[in-house]
């Protein structure tokens, strides 16, 4: 909010050219990983932005217009499964990541699935298996990458029969690093800022209704 403006957008990159100066202040209370050299990843926590000026909704929040005044209304999709024993909860989150790797199945021809020796990838891959859809994995291997995120993909890749492609650097290139400045106005010092300046992303081939997961 400015004065007595609300600015809205999906993006920040297109709404800091309608904001003064005083809301463009960067915040440095982000959280980082790596070190100030190589910025690998950096997390702006919703609400906030890299701007203090800008705040962000959480993924259980919208915004309505009643009277032209903007309200916060907060939305519960989650059950309460706190009275569930552990299996109860194990067989309903797993139900939910199935359906959803079920849907992408159906919507999309061909699916990347990224693997590394991480929970969260491997959790992925056990719900997409559990799903039964066809996807290659994929890799990126970088300077930064320890021996157990190539070895492990390697290894489950070829106990389940499946394809892995391991992606290596390329060359940069001015023109990406431009693009994805503007595209997230310099809010963004993630792994997939890395891979795409690195032209890794750019290397798998895409199509019109294919998917990177």
């Amino acid at each position: 909010q400015e004065r007595d403006n609300f600015y809205i957008s999906s993006s920040i990159s297109l709404l800091t050219p309608f904001l003064s100066k005083d809301y463009l202040v960067e915040d440095k209370r982000q959280i980082a990983w790596g070190t100030a050299n190589n910025g690998y990843v950096s997390w702006y926590i919703a609400p906030f932005t890299k701007y203090i000026g800008v705040k962000r909704l959480f993924a259980s929040q919208e915004l309505s217009f009643p009277e032209s005044r903007v309200s916060f209304i907060q939305r519960m999709y989650w059950d309460n499964y706190t009275k569930l024993s552990y299996e109860e909860k194990l067989n309903r989150l797993s139900g939910l990541s199935i359906s959803i790797f079920k849907s992408i199945g159906k919507k999309y021809d061909k699916k990347w699935l990224a693997l590394t020796c991480g929970n969260d990838s491997r959790l992925s891959l056990a719900s997409a298996l559990a799903a039964q859809i066809d996807f290659t994995l994929y890799t990126f291997n970088h300077q930064f990458i320890s021996k157990k995120d190539i070895q492990i993909p390697k290894k489950i890749a070829k106990l389940f029969s499946l394809k892995h492609i391991l992606i290596y650097e390329g060359n940069k290139n001015e023109h990406d690093q431009e693009l994805y400045l503007k595209h997230s106005a310099g809010t963004v010092q993630d792994a997939d800022r890395y891979f795409f300046l690195n032209n890794q992303y750019q290397q798998i081939p895409l199509g019109i209704n294919d998917i990177i997961i």
